[in-house]
């Protein structure tokens, strides 16, 4: 299973790829992990995870990275329009992921 996990470095991302990287839950799983800046992607690296520096206010860098994804969990701070800042509302889904899947997408999204 292919997944991608935004907010990867923060404490409950790592912990998710620490999780999931033990196989013990879902069996063999490649992690995909989006982080905004290198810091800390050497610890997510050496949990087995591909790590992808992305610019989230860029909807086509967001669309590559979960592009062929089985499950995309999206934590809606990255998503907001300035990068880094909380939101304060609940977003019903992040700027460039549609409500229909094109073909080749993440076919699963979660947002936590």
């Amino acid at each position: 299973m292919d997944i991608v996990i935004t907010g990867a470095n923060g404490a409950v991302g790592t912990a998710l790829i620490r999780y999931l990287s033990e196989g013990t839950l879902i069996g063999a799983v490649h992690l995909r992990a989006l982080v905004r800046s290198p810091a800390g992607a050497r610890s997510l690296h050496a949990l087995g995870a591909e790590v992808i520096i992305i610019d989230y206010r860029q909807p086509e860098a967001l669309r590559g990275a979960v592009t062929g994804a089985d499950v995309a969990v999206i934590w809606p701070a990255p998503c907001c329009p300035d990068a880094g800042k909380r939101c304060g509302r609940p977003m019903s889904k992040p700027p460039g992921l549609s409500s229909k899947r094109p073909p080749r997408q993440a076919s699963r999204r979660l947002y936590i």
